[in-house]
């Protein structure tokens, strides 16, 4: 199996996404930077990347298929989740915060038996849970990396990591 490419490509670990087509507006993304990923309500197969420091902080740097963060938090705010249940209509309010590892232009094929798959529904809880053990993922602050892609998210340990490198689906 061949690593998927990442977006990162130049020297400089960065990579410019268009933000807004109708006044041709680019951003850059730069590897390591403190992110919020979460999932775009337009194209529901890409994840939204909102900077949370320097120049950019509170604004949408870039989108991808699949990212990869590192020292995760689960964030749900519960204000947005309650306007979500009166309107039953989608709101951003929850997300994943983080430090950027890495973004790819498709969903990676992470076998089965690696990590952890976890999943949101406000309408269930105002927690992530584990989609496997349906059990709530109660941790603030992980010390692992997750993964963004599809409907959901995988937790992964530095373990999880290498075997994925090993196993040449991480570059």
């Amino acid at each position: 199996m061949r690593a998927q490419q990442s977006l990162f490509l130049n020297e400089k670990s960065s990579f410019s996404c268009l933000i807004n087509a109708k006044n041709n507006t680019f951003r850059v993304t730069k590897r390591n930077d403190r992110v919020d990923i979460y999932r775009n309500l337009h194209k529901p197969s890409m994840f939204t990347i909102r900077q949370r420091a320097g120049e950019l902080a509170g604004k949408v740097s870039g989108y991808s298929k699949s990212i990869l963060l590192s020292s995760p938090q689960l964030i749900v705010l519960e204000s947005g989740r309650q306007r979500v249940l009166k309107e039953k209509r989608k709101h951003v309010h929850a997300f994943v915060r983080g430090i950027l590892c890495d973004a790819y232009t498709k969903p990676l094929s992470i076998p089965s038996d690696i990590g952890t798959r976890i999943t949101y529904n406000p309408y269930r809880d105002n927690k992530f849970f584990d989609t496997l053990t349906d059990k709530n993922i109660n941790h603030s602050i992980l010390d692992f990396y997750i993964l963004l892609q599809g409907t959901g998210a995988i937790i992964l340990t530095k373990e999880d990591i290498l075997t994925l490198k090993d196993k040449d689906i991480l570059p």
